[in-house]
């Protein structure tokens, strides 16, 4: 990558570079329009390298969540996995046919209940869950080696509290 991309970019998502802009802006929070600006910097970047090393395992972000979903939550519905997923109808449908394509994934339909979809691991995801996993879990701690266990707990809680003070509702805030 460019460094000198990567030092504006730096610069543009640092608290200096986000403070310089506060003048422009009516009812500006400089510490809620760092926090947001830092969190989409640093999910994008996190997600851009944890799609890396998913995609030598044939998975995306999305197929490993449903995987790890219906691994904890055995013969969840379709519908389940959509809200645990917080995605829409017809990208579940999508994801549940592209896992099912690779035979990860089985659809049942229960006897009592024949319009309910009911969701199954085949032996291949329990496989490939099993051979990935401890690959996937080293590969994050090697992410997160710049930090004390004590601050990704920290972390992960102040993300914890964030997410509580966002109402239930997508776009409106309390």
């Amino acid at each position: 990558m460019n460094s000198s991309l990567e030092n504006k970019r730096a610069e543009f998502y640092s608290l200096e570079g986000c403070s310089s802009r506060s003048h422009c802006q009516e009812n500006f929070h400089e510490a809620s329009s760092h926090l947001t600006l830092n969190l989409i910097y640093t999910y994008q970047t996190f997600t851009k390298l944890i799609e890396k090393k998913l995609a030598e395992f044939g998975l995306s972000l999305a197929s490993l969540n449903a995987l790890i979903i219906l691994r904890e939550y055995p013969n969840c519905t379709m519908s389940f996995l959509k809200d645990m997923l917080l995605v829409s109808g017809p990208s579940i449908t999508s994801l549940i046919d592209n896992l099912e394509k690779k035979k990860l994934v089985k659809r049942s339909y229960p006897e009592k209940d024949r319009r309910s979809k009911t969701l199954i691991l085949t032996e291949g995801s329990h496989q490939l869950l099993k051979t990935f996993l401890p690959h996937y879990h080293k590969y994050l701690q090697e992410l997160s080696s710049g930090m004390q266990d004590s601050e990704l707990y920290s972390l992960s809680q102040l993300l914890s509290n964030l997410r509580q003070s966002i109402s239930g509702e997508p776009g409106k805030l309390k």
